[in-house]
Parts: structure tokens; sequence; C-alpha cells
């Protein structure tokens, strides 16, 4: 098996300015809260656009509180079962952007124009998010944990890689999300589905090493896990060969396959 490093992440505590982002966010609503009597289409601008970054950076704050107390003797998953992102995220994040967006348009008649047309591109996004949510389009691709190794699928290709080529699980910040960091041996000697879309891969793959450093990058947030659940599990079968054998798909009495 490849040299893979243990897993053992140092989880970042939340920063000072996570902290003094909520308390400015929780600031702003609180006035908005105080002045709705007397100026309530400002007030609701200012209790939308603020109560939406206090939603974030709050979850950002105790995401980061739970990731640092996470621990777990041992860490298994189903084998051969494609685990899909979570099928409410995208749906709920376009409804709440165009929401939000038509919220700031209608109410923040008194703005500069600047802000109306933010508000209108805001609410664009979550409409063509929607859109695509309903339509199938995103979110794409899936996991699965199998004997020889882990498959990491996009919406276009999926690339099967062996355990034993896995030399880094790692896990990550991108924009203040969570993300899963993994690491090959030789990224050209990947089993890419379908063929044709190897040289699409390869590109691929090229430009998330060249941001993050690392050969794949996954949102945990996308798949409704915590990162150190996911990263925690892919290191187990990485450093564990016999473990493996727990994703070996068995047969029931029915003729069905199931997982241990």
């Amino acid at each position: 098996m490849a040299n893979a490093p243990p897993h053992t992440p140092d989880r970042p505590r939340p920063t000072v300015g996570e902290w003094l982002l909520v308390a400015i966010n929780v600031v702003f609503v609180v006035m908005g809260l105080i002045i709705l009597p007397h100026e309530p289409d400002g007030a609701i601008v200012t209790i939308a656009f603020f109560g939406t970054c206090l939603v974030v950076s709050l979850g950002t704050v105790v995401r980061k509180l739970r990731d640092r107390r996470f621990s777990a003797d041992t860490i298994a998953v189903a084998g051969g079962v494609p685990i899909r992102p979570s099928a409410t995220f995208m749906p709920l994040l376009g409804g709440w952007l165009a929401i939000l967006g038509v919220v700031l348009f209608v109410f923040g008649h008194d703005y500069p124009i600047v802000f109306r047309a933010l508000a209108a591109f805001i609410a664009v996004v979550g409409v063509v998010l929607l859109g695509l949510s309903f339509t199938g389009r995103v979110p794409g691709g899936f996991l699965r944990f199998d004997p020889e190794g882990l498959t990491i699928a996009q919406r276009t290709w999926a690339a099967r890689i062996r355990w034993d080529d896995i030399t880094g699980v790692h896990e990550g910040e991108l924009s203040s999300n969570a993300v899963l960091l993994v690491t090959v041996a030789d990224p050209t000697r990947l089993e890419i589905a379908p063929a044709q879309a190897h040289a699409i891969a390869m590109r691929d793959i090229g430009r998330t090493r060249g941001l993050m450093g690392a050969d794949f990058m996954v949102m945990a947030r996308h798949y409704g896990i915590d990162l150190p659940v996911l990263a925690g599990t892919i290191a187990r079968y990485v450093e564990d060969a016999a473990a493996r054998a727990e994703l070996i798909p068995r047969l029931t009495q029915s003729g069905t396959r199931t997982s241990n």
C-alpha cells in the first residue's frame, strides 16, 4: 500500500474574525427589529440581509466547534452503494436566494440602483438554482465505497481510485465551506468513466490541484455529511486494508445485494 499519512487533522477553532462577524450581524438584526415600527421597509431589508449573513456566519462557527469535538473509535459505510448529494440542499438554497432577492428589491426601493440591481441578480441566481435542481442538473455526482477503491463522480465523469493509490486525505476549507481533499499517487493512471471523458477529468483534476493542492475536492455539505465523518471513513479504509472486507456486497436469501 502507498504510504498514506495518518489521518490526524488539526481542526481549527472559529477565528476572531468569524466571531466578530456573528456579533456584527446580530447588532444589525437587532437594529432592524428596533426600527421596524418606524421604518418598516428599511427594517425589513436590514433584517433580511443581515439575518441571512447571521445564519451563514453562525453556521460556520457552530460547524467548527462541532468538528473539534468529533471523535469516533470506528467509522464504517455500506459498500457498493452510491452516496448522492442531498436532494434538498440546492432547492432550499435556490429558494432562499430567490426570496431574499425579491425582498431586497421590493422593500429596497429607496436604496441606490446598484443595490436593487444586486438584489435582482440574487433573485435570478436563486431562480436558476431552483430550475437546475428541479430538472436534475444539480446536484450531480456521487461517492461510492468498494473493496477495491473509492469512486468520486462529478456530473460528467467518475474516477475510480484504488485505496492503495490514495496518498493523502485531509480536511480543508474553501470560502468557509468544509471540503474533503484527496491526493492520489498518479492521476493519469486513474480509471475514468466514461473513457472519452478522460481529458476533461484530467483538466478538472489539474485545476483542483492548482487551487487546493489536492487532486479531488468534495464539498461535505452537499452530501449532508460532517467533514470529520467523511474524511475519517476514507482514511480508515486507506490505512486498514483488512477493513475493506466490510465493503463487499452480500447476497440476501431473496437474492438482492446488500452490504455489511
